[in-house]
C-alpha cells in the first residue's frame, strides 16, 4: 500500500478551541499560563468594553518569527515537554500544544502582536471565523 499523508480539517480548530475550551475563564488561564512560560513577570487583562476588546499584554520573552512558524502555528508540539525548564527556571505549564486555539473561545478575531529582544515587532491576525466558513 502507497504511503498515506493524515489530513486535518478546518473544523479541527473549532473542536480543539471553542468546544475544548468550556468557558471563558478556561480560555483566559490558558493564556496566562503562556505568559508564564515565556518568563513574564508582569501580566495584564484588560477588557475595554467600548471596544468589546480584550487584552493581554505580558513582558515575557516574546517569539521570533521561526518560533511563531515551528511552534504556534505547528498544533500538538513537543517544544514545551522537550524544553521543559524555562529562561528563568520555571517549569513550563504548556504541554500539548493547542494553547492558542484557546483565542477562538474569546473572540473571532485575534491580533497578536510580539517581539523577541533580537527582533522587529510580528503582528499575527487570525480570523476564527474563517475558519467555520471554510469547511
Amino acid at each position: 500500500m502507497a504511503k498515506m499523508k493524515y489530513k486535518i480539517s478546518s473544523r479541527a480548530t473549532i473542536l480543539l478551541g471553542r468546544e475544548s475550551v468550556s468557558k471563558v475563564e478556561g480560555a483566559l488561564i490558558e493564556l496566562i499560563k503562556n505568559t508564564y512560560d515565556a518568563d513574564a513577570t508582569l501580566c495584564y487583562v484588560y477588557f475595554d468594553t467600548t471596544e468589546g476588546a480584550l487584552f493581554i499584554i505580558d513582558d515575557g520573552t516574546g517569539m521570533t518569527k521561526s518560533v511563531i512558524e515551528d511552534n504556534w502555528m505547528m498544533i500538538g508540539t513537543a517544544n514545551k515537554r522537550d524544553e521543559y525548564i524555562s529562561g528563568k527556571d520555571r517549569i513550563k505549564s504548556g504541554e500539548k500544544g493547542i494553547g492558542r486555539f484557546a483565542l477562538d473561545r474569546l473572540g473571532g478575531i485575534c491580533e497578536m502582536y510580539t517581539k523577541n529582544v533580537n527582533d522587529r515587532m510580528i503582528k499575527w491576525t487570525t480570523n476564527w471565523n474563517s475558519f467555520e466558513r471554510s469547511e
